[in-house]
C-alpha cells in the first residue's frame, strides 16, 4: 500500500487508501478512523528519512500543513528534519507529479 503511493507518478495509477468504515456508537452513523491515516503518514516519513539518509534521492515530493485551515500545500523535503513535517490526511487532494516537469528544469 505504501509502495503504491510513494511510486505514484507519470503514468502509474495510485490506487486510493481505504480506511475501515465503522459503526459510531451515537446514532450509527459511519465513521471512518483516522488511525489509519496516521499509521500512513509515519511510514510516509520513515520511508522518507531512509531514503534521504541512504542518499537515494535528492528531494521527496510530499504535502505539509497548509497555512490556510483544511488544506495541504506541496512540501519539497530536502534534509532528515524537514521529512518529520509530511503528512498525510483527507486534505491532501493536488497532484504532486506536476511539480516533476519543474524540478527537472533545475
Amino acid at each position: 500500500m505504501l509502495k503504491e503511493v510513494l511510486s505514484s507518478g507519470f503514468g502509474v495509477r495510485s490506487k486510493r487508501v481505504r480506511t475501515p468504515k465503522i459503526r459510531s456508537a451515537v446514532a450509527g452513523k459511519r465513521v471512518t478512523p483516522n488511525i489509519g491515516r496516521a499509521m500512513i503518514q509515519e511510514k510516509i516519513r520513515e520511508k522518507a528519512k531512509e531514503l534521504l539518509e541512504k542518499k537515494v534521492v535528492d528531494v521527496i515530493i510530499g504535502f505539509g500543513e497548509g497555512i490556510l485551515p483544511l488544506r495541504a500545500t506541496p512540501l519539497f523535503v530536502r534534509s532528515l528534519e524537514e521529512a518529520d513535517r509530511l503528512v498525510w490526511n483527507s486534505f491532501c487532494e493536488n497532484n504532486l507529479s506536476t511539480y516533476l516537469h519543474k524540478l527537472s528544469q533545475f
